[in-house]
Parts: structure tokens; C-alpha cells; sequence
């Protein structure tokens, strides 16, 4: 994913206080961006919401984000938000130290939906050092030819990457068996089912077994939706 900000502010483009805020450049209609205080769950600044999403500040806040994102995404973008906080705040984290970004799709006012690109980093620390609070800056993507899934990516020297993902796709982990995710991945690649048989060795029958109980465990209904699933998932 593309860096949006504006590489001017400093080495990620995010605003380091509150008066850089109230001068930091956004598109009309199509950007919007706020601060949380993760301490009070508290949403402490705004701007642009109500000209993007349709909410007036009074009525927007965390909840507002986290009940209006698609239901499809809405497991693992809560995951990949709950764990960034918690491992930010572990590991200490300060200002500029890391970058958030992530895309899915989140509902209006109006019940429509918009396919997001969100950019977040540390904002606030306490007199002690500590993390209380994040910048976050949502920009409309809709245009954009994506897939309907979410995509993230986390910039951090401090944070313990693999054990970041590893928390966020815990559930998956075990899902499917050693064997079945080797035939997930030629699935992938558009082979057919007495393709696969001959690659690794088994019958055709066997595999069409083993695609069955693929199918069934993740509750999809098309390779398309197979794909989507594991590459949400983190899965192959």
C-alpha cells in the first residue's frame, strides 16, 4: 500500500501534535482522520468526518468504527487493531516508531459502504513515556480495483512482527491439515484436481476429498471465495 501522507510532516507524514493537526492537509469528501485515547476509549479529535462518512462529531466515537465495518472483515480488523495496541504498549512504543495501514470496508451513515485505506501511529505519550493515544487517517479507496478482503501491513523496528501476525491469525493456524493446505496452494494456481493427483502423488478421488473437506471448513462456496479466505486469513 501507498503512503498517502505528505512527507513533510516527518519521516511517516503523520502530524506530532495537536496544532500540527489543525493545519494537516486532507481531501474534501474523500479523507477523514481522528485521534483515540485508548486509556478512556475516547475519541479526543476529528475532522472531515461528517463530509466523508456522514456522521456529525457528536455522534461519532470508537463504536462508531468498530460497529460499522463490513461484517466480513469485522473479526480480523478488530484483531489487527487490538493486537497493534496491545504490542505498541508492550514494547513501549513511542511517536514515529510505527505505522499502521490497513483496508476494508466500513458503512456510512447513509448505509452504503466505502473500501477504506486506514493509516495509523502513536500520537500521544504520558508524562512517564507511555502510549495513550493514536492518529488515524481514513482515505476513500473505492475507486481503487481491490479486492474485497482486507489487506494490512505493520511498520515497526520495535515490534515482534512474526509474533504479531501469529496473534492475529491464531484461529487459522490449525484449520487445515499439512496436506490439505499443499493442495490449497495449487488451487491457487488454477490446477485441476488430477493435476494436483499427479504432482503429489495420490488419486484424483482423493483429492477431490480432500477439496471437500477444504470447502466445508472454511464455509466457502467458490475457489474464488477459497482464495479471498486463506489470503484474509493469513492462511497460505
Amino acid at each position: 500500500m501507498d503512503n498517502l501522507f505528505n512527507d513533510s510532516q516527518n519521516s511517516n507524514g503523520t502530524p506530532q501534535n495537536f496544532n500540527e493537526l489543525l493545519n494537516f492537509p486532507i481531501m474534501a469528501n474523500k479523507q477523514c482522520m481522528f485521534v483515540v485515547d485508548w486509556k478512556k476509549s475516547k475519541v479526543i479529535f476529528t475532522q472531515g468526518i461528517l463530509n466523508m462518512l456522514g456522521y456529525s462529531e457528536i455522534e461519532f466515537n470508537q463504536d462508531t468504527i468498530l460497529n460499522n465495518i463490513h461484517p466480513e472483515d469485522t473479526l480480523l480488523v478488530n484483531r489487527i487493531i487490538n493486537t497493534s495496541v496491545e504490542l505498541s504498549i508492550k514494547a513501549n512504543i513511542k511517536k514515529g516508531d510505527a505505522f499502521l495501514t490497513k483496508s476494508f470496508r466500513l458503512q456510512k451513515s447513509d448505509g452504503t459502504y466505502l473500501k477504506v485505506l486506514s493509516q495509523s501511529s502513536p500520537f500521544q505519550s504520558d508524562e512517564n513515556g507511555d502510549l495513550i493515544s493514536f492518529f488515524t487517517i481514513l482515505t476513500d479507496i473505492s475507486f481503487m480495483e481491490t479486492r474485497k478482503l482486507v489487506e494490512w501491513e505493520v511498520y515497526s523496528e520495535e515490534l515482534n512482527i512474526p509474533r504479531f501476525k501469529k496473534k492475529i491469525y491464531y484461529d487459522f493456524l490449525n484449520l487445515f491439515s499439512k496436506r490439505e493446505l499443499e493442495i490449497i496452494r495449487f488451487i491457487k494456481q488454477d490446477f485441476t484436481s488430477k493435476e494436483i493427483a499427479l504432482k503429489i502423488f495420490i488419486s484424483p478421488h482423493t483429492v477431490v476429498s480432500h477439496r471437500k473437506n477444504i470447502f466445508n471448513k472454511s464455509n466457502c462456496h467458490s475457489i474464488k471465495e477459497l482464495i479471498a479466505f486463506v489470503d484474509n486469513n493469513g492462511i497460505v
